[in-house]
């Protein structure tokens, strides 16, 4: 009987250990979040923006090549 409290003791003390720890854990990950956001959004813009770049170049390219009557 001393054993089983002993037991159960423990294991509620662990239970409270695990549950203190994902909270903890779930803390970090929004702090993590919060503060790779603004990075997150400032990367997607540059890659936005280079895509644009590569695109109109591309574009660019296309219209040297079409209007070259060598390539033609």
């Amino acid at each position: 009987m001393a054993v089983r409290k002993i037991t159960k003791a423990i294991s509620k003390e662990v239970e409270d250990k695990n549950t203190q720890e994902q909270q903890s854990s779930s803390q970090v990950r929004e702090q993590v979040d919060e503060k790779n956001e603004p990075v997150s959004k400032e990367l997607q813009k540059s890659v936005e923006d280079l895509c644009v770049k590569i695109l109109d170049f591309s574009i660019e390219l296309m219209d040297k090549f079409k209007n070259n009557t060598r390539y033609q």
